[in-house]
């Protein structure tokens, strides 16, 4: 199997991902598209690891006559067809569109702090919590044409009072596990898409907690 990852910002998660004490995982990511140059510190730790990195800078990009996100987005394309990657992990903060949603039609994932479809979009952490909600999670999802509406395919719920202890990264971290378990359901093959939902061969949807644990 052979992964790209698209990445924004400082790109903590992806960070901590190439942290995991995985070879077999590290060895299936081909390329790494960026679109913010705040990733140029991870280049270095790429080229060690062999993984080639793609550096298109969104504000660069020019604004008159473009659409920015449709060049972004077959330039990611233009990418993961090179390194013929088989899926793509979306750690990035702009919207996909065009014909890269047509070739990776449930080929790119997206982890996105709230239990969607609560709470879409920015700050979804921080509008989880204006809500006052009880419970609190990450959701990864296919990426499709609206934003945080693609097909569900895992989610992670916590209760709120873990925010509160170790702040976001209580419940960001969580997608690194996530990630772990993506990795050997696809390589599995166990996971399949049926009229835009997703069912994962031998997984328990059957199970339930309340909190808090008494």
């Amino acid at each position: 199997m052979r992964l790209g990852f698209y990445i924004s910002g400082k790109a903590g998660r992806f960070n901590k991902i190439l942290g995991l004490d995985n070879a077999e995982m590290l060895n299936a990511v081909k390329v790494v598209f960026s679109d913010d140059k705040k990733t140029d510190y991870l280049k270095e730790k790429l080229s060690e690891l062999g993984i080639p990195y793609i550096l298109l800078n969104y504000k660069d990009i020019p604004e008159k006559g473009q659409d920015k996100n449709l060049m972004l987005s077959d330039a990611l394309l233009k990418a993961l067809k090179k390194y013929e990657a088989d899926y793509c992990f979306s750690f990035g903060d702009h919207l996909l569109k065009g014909m890269l949603l047509e070739e990776y039609r449930n080929r790119i994932i997206n982890f996105h702090p709230s239990l969607l479809p609560l709470f879409p979009g920015r700050k979804a952490i921080d509008q989880a919590l204006e809500a006052n909600t009880h419970i609190i999670g990450n959701t990864a999802h296919f990426i499709d044409q609206g934003i945080d509406t693609g097909p569900i395919i895992l989610q992670s719920v916590q209760p709120v009072k873990v925010f509160y202890q170790e702040g976001y990264d209580g419940i960001l971290d969580i997608q690194l596990q996530m990630y772990k378990e993506l990795y050997r359901l696809l390589k599995n093959d166990r996971i399949k898409v049926q009229d835009n939902n997703v069912y994962i061969e031998g997984a328990d949807y059957g199970s339930f907690k309340i909190f808090p644990g008494i």
